[in-house]
């Protein structure tokens, strides 16, 4: 029923390889403590990638070293909840790099 392109075989090598089998799912990416963002990025781009495409169902892709394939659409939504997380930290950054500048000036 489900099969995999010939590309599929090894999209991720070394740590990140070993990491796959943890997840059923994207969200479970993004949500790994484990992880820091640019692992989570990589691994999502992997998984989204035409080479983990199923083939003759686009819609689906399947990451070599995960048990089954997923929705497109729930990857790019772990992209998009990851793009949206790293934002907030780096505002949260900004903010506190300001405040602290801030203080500087009129101590």
């Amino acid at each position: 029923m489900w099969n995999r392109s010939a590309s599929a075989e090894r999209p991720l090598v070394g740590y990140l390889a070993l990491e796959l089998q943890d997840f059923a799912h994207p969200r479970e990416v993004v949500l790994d403590q484990d992880l820091d963002a640019v692992e989570k990025r990589a691994i999502l781009a992997a998984w989204a990638s035409d080479a983990s495409a199923v083939e003759s169902r686009p819609e689906f892709r399947w990451l070599s070293g995960t048990p089954g394939p997923v929705p497109l659409a729930h990857v790019l939504a772990a992209i998009r909840s990851l793009d949206f997380e790293t934002e907030q930290e780096a505002a949260f950054i900004a903010a506190r790099s300001h405040a602290s500048a801030s203080t500087e000036l009129y101590s």
